[in-house]
């Protein structure tokens, strides 16, 4: 299958992710992206070499570990992950992006996802993220300290 034909097919392929919603969309858009749980939700944009942002969707699960699926990771079609990814938490539209960017220093999928044939059963992955100090305003940092005695770590707010 030659390189077109693969990215007709990925083209096709998220044309019926977006049948999934259905002809009529009755999600509610949460507009304060910038408080918890809400903030914890990033969009992905994975560029696979051509310079375009292709989006997907994960949700912080610590101060730099995103939790996503492994479709949004690794390209079947292309059999290849993306070459950059940058995560946006709290993005809620094209020009609301509370907290930043940040850049993905690595990521990991199933070896059962790649390979194959039982896809849907591997389809998690998890970002490692750059790290940015938490303590300026810029940067997103989804914990904050414990208040109890018993432990003065992090503690994550991170998930449902």
């Amino acid at each position: 299958m030659s390189l077109a034909d693969r990215l007709r097919l990925e083209a096709e392929a998220e044309a019926a992710d977006r049948a999934v919603v259905g002809p009529r969309d009755n999600r509610v858009q949460e507009i304060d992206t910038r408080r918890f749980p809400w903030s914890t939700i990033c969009h992905l944009c994975r560029d696979f070499g051509d310079g375009r942002c292709v989006g997907c969707s994960g949700v912080l699960i610590d101060p730099r570990s995103v939790l996503t699926a492994a479709h949004c990771l690794w390209s079947v079609v292309r059999r290849a992950a993306p070459r950059a990814l940058t995560v946006f938490p709290g993005r809620s539209d094209r020009d609301t992006i509370p907290f930043g960017a940040f850049r993905a220093r690595r990521f990991w999928v199933p070896r059962g996802f790649v390979d194959g044939p039982d896809r849907a059963l591997w389809d998690f992955g998890v970002i490692e993220l750059v790290r940015r100090r938490c303590a300026t305003r810029a940067a997103f940092c989804p914990w904050r300290p414990s208040t109890t005695a018993s432990s003065r770590e992090p503690r994550s707010r991170a998930g449902w």
